[in-house]
Formats: structure tokens, sequence, C-alpha cells
């Protein structure tokens, strides 16, 4: 049961790229657990105190990069307007909309 899980979880939920320049592709398990199948990252001996300050600041960058790829790549896809290709109304009073505001800390948002 846990192998169904992890390949459930291992589907991408972005469109997969083909340059092998571009980042690793969002799944379930790498919003979940922040690791990819390939992590084999060196972690020198520390302190305790040093230990807890260096995962600290290791979520505090994958917490970032998480929020700028959800916001570029994930939320992009749920507004798309096709724009010149199909005829769709224009916005209106009480419409829902997202706005984003890149001055906003991570996960924040207008209202």
């Amino acid at each position: 049961m846990a192998e169904v899980c992890c390949i459930v979880n291992n589907r991408p939920i972005t469109v997969v790229s083909s340059d092998p320049e571009s980042p690793q592709v969002l799944s379930p398990n790498v919003l979940l657990t922040h690791k990819t199948d390939n992590d084999t990252e060196y972690i020198p001996d520390l302190s305790l105190k040093d230990t807890y300050k260096a995962q600290w600041k290791q979520v505090q960058v994958l917490a970032n990069q998480f929020w700028k790829r959800w916001k570029t790549e994930y939320l992009h896809n749920l507004q798309l307007r096709k724009k010149w290709e199909v005829e769709s109304r224009n916005l209106c009073k009480d419409d829902i909309v997202l706005m984003i505001d890149d001055t906003l800390h991570r996960n924040q948002w207008l209202t």
C-alpha cells in the first residue's frame, strides 16, 4: 500500500518540461516532504543548535522556492484565459479574481 501511495503522489501536477535545465517537476510528494528521489545531500557534523538553525534555514529556502513555483506554475494553470482563441466574457462586478502582489510575504493574499 505504501508503494501505491508513493506512485500516486509522485505524479506531476504541473507541465513536465523536456529541458534538462528546468527545475524539478512539482508533485504531491514534493509538496509534502520537500524531497525528491535524488536528494543525497551531505550534512556535516554540527552542534545541536547549529543543526536546528541549518534545518530551519533549509526549510525557509524550500518554502520560498515552493511559493515561487506555486505562484508561477500552478496558479497560472488555474486561471488560463484563451485570449484570441476562444471568445469569453469580460470580467464583471462580483467575479472572483486572484490578485498576486509580489511585495507580500509567502502565503499572504490581497483581501
